[in-house]
C-alpha cells in the first residue's frame, strides 16, 4: 500500500495562503491610496479654510491696531482740547459763600484789592462754584470757584500774584487736567513736599494727621517758629519719620525749620547708633564776622578773538593733563593751561 503525498498538499496550501495574503495586501494598498487621496483632499480644504481664517484674523488685527491708533489719537486730541479749554482758567479755594451776591461779585474784589490786578467783569468769560466733597457725615465741604478769563495774559497776571493772598485763607490753583493732576500728585509723592508754613504752632495737629499715611519721602518746613518745648512726637509720627530740627531761640535771630525723612521699611543693612544713615552738618557764619575783600577776575568773552584762541589751543601740549593718573592733578593742569592761554590772548 502506497503512502499519501503530503508534501504536495502542504505546498498547495502554502501557495493558497500566499495568494490570499497578496490579495489582501493589494486590497489594503488600494484602499489606503483611496483613503490618502480623500484625506489629502479634506486636509487641503481644511488648510485652505485655515488660511482664510488666518488672513481674516490678520486683517482684523490690522483693523484693531488702526482703531487703537485712531482712539489714541482722539484721546490725545481730547486732552489737548481740554488743556486748551483750561488754559485761561484758575481755581480759587477758600472764598466763603455769600448768598447775598453773585459769585463774580465775591471774586472781583479779591482780584482787584488783594491781588492788586485790575480786573472787570468783561475780563471774565465764566465763573461758577464747583461741587464740594461730601464727608463721612454727608455734609458738603467748601466749594471752590472756577474762573475762566477771556485772555491768557490776564490769567497769568492773576496767578503770578497769588503770593499776595498769603495768610488770607484763600489759595489759587491752576486748573489742571486729570492727567496733569495725577502727574503732579505722583511728582509730589516721589520728590517730597516743601512748604513755608509761616508758623506751625497752631497747625501741629493738622500736620500730624496729614502725615500719618507716610505718603511723602521727605517733608521740609521753613519758618516753622517751633521752640524747644515742642517735642518731635507732636510734629510727626516718629515711627515713620526721622525729624531734624533747627528751632527758634529767643536771644538769637534765627528762624526755625525742620526736615522729616521717611524711614526705609526694608533697609539693606541694620542701622546702629554709632553709624546713622544720615548726618547733616550746617556751618553758620556769624553776622559780625568780617569778610575779606577778594578780587575776582572774570574774562570778557564777548570781545574774545575766538579764531586766535582756537589756533592757540591747537598748539597746546596737553600731555600734563593726560599723563597723570590723579584726577585732581589732571584738573589742576587743565585749568592752568586754559587760564594761561586766556591770559596770553588778552
Amino acid at each position: 500500500m502506497s503512502k499519501p503525498n503530503t508534501r504536495g498538499a502542504a505546498s498547495d496550501k502554502q501557495n493558497s495562503d500566499d495568494s490570499t495574503e497578496n490579495l489582501i495586501n493589494k486590497v489594503c494598498a488600494k484602499f489606503t491610496i483611496q483613503l490618502e487621496a480623500k484625506f489629502d483632499t479634506k486636509f487641503q480644504n481644511l488648510n485652505d479654510k485655515l488660511d482664510d481664517v488666518i488672513n481674516m484674523f490678520s486683517t482684523l488685527n490690522k483693523e484693531v491696531k488702526t482703531n487703537q491708533k485712531d482712539i489714541t489719537d482722539l484721546q490725545n486730541k481730547c486732552k489737548l482740547y481740554e488743556m486748551y479749554f483750561k488754559r485761561n482758567s484758575l481755581i480759587f479755594h477758600g472764598i466763603p459763600k455769600d448768598g447775598s451776591g453773585s459769585v463774580l461779585d465775591a471774586v472781583l474784589p479779591i482780584i482787584n484789592n488783594a491781588l492788586k490786578v485790575p480786573c472787570v467783569s468783561s475780563d471774565v468769560d465764566s465763573v461758577y462754584r464747583l461741587r464740594g466733597q461730601v464727608d463721612h457725615q454727608g455734609k458738603q465741604g467748601q466749594q471752590s470757584i472756577r474762573i475762566n478769563f477771556t485772555s491768557n495774559n490776564k490769567r497769568n497776571d492773576i496767578f503770578g500774584a497769588k503770593k499776595m493772598l498769603k495768610n488770607s485763607g484763600i489759595t489759587v490753583y491752576e486748573d489742571l487736567t486729570r492727567d496733569q493732576y495725577e502727574l503732579y500728585k505722583s511728582a509730589k509723592k516721589k520728590y517730597g513736599y516743601r512748604m513755608n508754613c509761616r508758623g506751625l504752632r497752631t497747625k501741629l495737629a493738622e500736620l500730624y494727621q496729614n502725615t500719618l499715611d507716610g505718603e511723602y519721602d521727605f517733608i521740609c518746613i521753613t519758618e516753622s517758629w517751633l521752640w524747644e518745648g515742642i517735642s518731635d512726637g507732636e510734629i510727626c509720627y516718629t515711627g515713620l519719620y526721622d525729624i531734624f530740627r533747627c528751632d527758634r531761640k529767643s536771644d538769637e535771630k534765627l528762624r526755625s525749620a525742620f526736615a522729616a525723612l521717611a524711614r526705609a521699611s526694608n533697609p539693606v543693612l541694620k542701622v546702629d547708633n554709632q553709624h546713622p544713615p544720615l548726618e547733616v552738618t550746617v556751618h553758620c557764619l556769624d553776622d559780625e564776622t568780617e569778610l575779606a575783600d577778594v578780587d575776582i577776575v572774570q574774562y570778557n568773552f564777548k570781545k574774545c578773538n575766538f579764531l586766535n584762541l582756537t589756533l592757540a589751543f591747537r598748539e597746546v601740549d596737553w600731555s600734563p593733563v593726560t599723563s597723570n593718573h590723579e584726577v585732581d592733578t589732571c584738573v589742576e593742569n587743565f585749568y592752568r593751561i586754559v587760564n594761561s592761554e586766556f591770559d596770553a590772548s588778552r
